[in-house]
């Protein structure tokens, strides 16, 4: 496949991964910001300490096999069996197990409840385990047109079956419903529209021959996981579950309009660098476009949220929710790391370059750890703006790792973070001082009004130094312009 033929084939994978996910995560929020009407900061608490448990949990039925499956060059049906039956083995047990010890979960959190939530979303191990081969399958060849339409179906499925239920006085149960849901029928259509089914076979050596490769991304993978979500059961721990709904909600309504970009651009550009894994050249251009197109893309879109975000909270959810408001400002400002380094770390798997990957990994963990302290040792705020400080050193870290792997100085890759940063802070600097002195009463307004504000002042500033993210953007626009003519 030629250069300008995979472009494409990315470009519209992307496309494709990115509209499933912002729709289908747009359904979810939705949802949510309707239950928020019916339910209380303290169910959302509750319930997100047994999906946190069941996110960090469900990771171990993996081992890493499915990013194997992805990068591996020669793939055989004797490597897709054998993960298949490993996945949905060590899903069964994590199923068992989460039952088995619901009531121990429900009294280490003081809440009698959560018994009954561990029980009936255990099964939520069986049913991702079961789905992962064939998840795998189909981002390999880049078929997220399928996957997309699997999410939005299953979102909407989920959604309805959550109000419904919380319309007529479930509670925390149509929570827990709603997921379950969601992770059923993603798992009905998946193998309902895939042609791939496992064979009866079961090979060590093909299992071996996966984990050279999958077993250092399932470590990387595992502190990943654990660290987007350790956060959540410390607070359920050391506060009241009213204190852990909110952060909660502040924390996924960033998810879904921030970091699910990054879970985007990790699955569709791991399978493309794979692709060209052997080609240097390539993969320079492609990361020196792609560092400079989403520097600005992230900073611009990030300085509008950030300006806007306890208006933008309020406005969703209500009144009964502003405390959480400034949660979602100190998240959104500490979320430009994702995506960038999302781009980066996809270089080095998709090179094949897991024990490098995985030792990137584990230093930033450190460093996350040590933000961590400040949330057991201080407060909530004190960790969120500590954040903000690890992900402009993880941002560095990969960009120095990426750098060395293909022979390029740093700071040709940090230039345009660091300029498209230092525009950022400028335009919301001017921004803020501005519309303090305007104060629209109306919400809905001040969003407007601010959004409009960054965006012209941002772009103005762009447009007259002519910074090389710029170029490249308007050069990609023009591009895609000439294809489509």
């Amino acid at each position: 496949m030629s250069l300008r033929q995979l472009r494409t084939k990315s470009l519209k994978a992307l496309g494709w991964e990115f509209t499933g996910k912002a729709i289908a995560q747009s359904i979810v929020l939705l949802v949510a910001i309707f239950l928020a009407r019916f339910l209380s900061p303290k169910d959302f608490g509750l319930v997100a300490i047994v999906m946190a448990s069941v996110g960090i949990g469900q990771i171990l039925c993996d081992w890493g096999l499915g990013a194997a499956l992805i990068q591996r060059k020669n793939l055989e049906s004797i490597h897709c069996s054998s993960v298949f039956f490993i996945n949905t083995i060590s899903g069964a047990l994590l199923m068992l197990g989460m039952y088995w010890f619901s009531d121990g979960i429900a009294v280490l959190f003081g809440s009698p409840e959560l018994s009954g939530y561990c029980k009936f979303l255990s099964i939520l191990f069986l049913a991702n385990a079961l789905n992962l081969v064939q998840l795998a399958r189909l981002r390999r060849v880049l078929n997220f047109s399928l996957i997309a339409r699997i999410e939005v179906a299953a979102a909407l499925a989920g959604g309805v079956t959550g109000i419904a239920l919380a319309f007529y006085g479930a509670g925390a149960w149509a929570l827990v419903w709603q997921m379950i849901t969601m992770g059923v029928m993603a798992l009905a259509l998946t193998w309902f529209y895939s042609s791939w089914r496992p064979k009866c076979l079961v090979s060590i050596a093909a299992l071996k021959d996966l984990w050279s490769f999958g077993l250092r991304m399932y470590v990387s993978n595992l502190l990943d996981v654990v660290c987007m979500r350790i956060d959540i059961i410390i607070i359920g721990k050391t506060h009241q579950p009213t204190l852990l709904g909110f952060f909660e909600r502040a924390k996924v309504t960033n998810q879904v309009l921030v970091q699910n970009s990054s879970m985007t651009l990790m699955s569709v550009l791991f399978p493309v660098f794979s692709s060209i894994q052997d080609d240097l050249a390539s993969t320079k251009s492609i990361t020196q476009v792609g560092i400079e197109v989403l520097s600005l893309c992230t900073f611009l879109f990030l300085g509008v949220l950030y300006l806007s975000a306890e208006d933008i909270f309020e406005m969703l959810y209500g009144p009964d929710w502003a405390f959480a408001g400034r949660y979602f400002e100190l998240l959104v400002a500490s979320s430009f790391g994702y995506p960038i380094s999302a781009l980066l770390l996809n270089v080095l798997a998709g090179r094949g370059r897991s024990s490098v990957f995985l030792r990137l990994e584990l230093i930033k963990k450190f460093v996350w750890a040590l933000s961590l302290m400040t949330l057991v040792f201080i407060d909530l705020e004190a960790y969120l703006m500590s954040l903000i400080l690890q992900s402009a050193l993880a941002v560095w870290l990969s960009i120095h790792a990426v750098s060395r792997e293909l022979n390029v100085p740093t700071y040709q890759y940090l230039r345009p973070v660091v300029v498209q940063g230092l525009i950022s802070l400028v335009a919301a600097f001017l921004v803020h001082y501005l519309i303090a002195r305007v104060d629209p009463a109306v919400e809905l307004f001040a969003v407007i009004l601010k959004s409009l504000a960054y965006l012209s002042v941002f772009l103005l500033i762009n447009i007259v130094l002519r910074t090389k993210s710029f170029v490249s953007c308007v050069s990609q626009i023009r591009v895609e312009i000439d294809q489509m003519n």
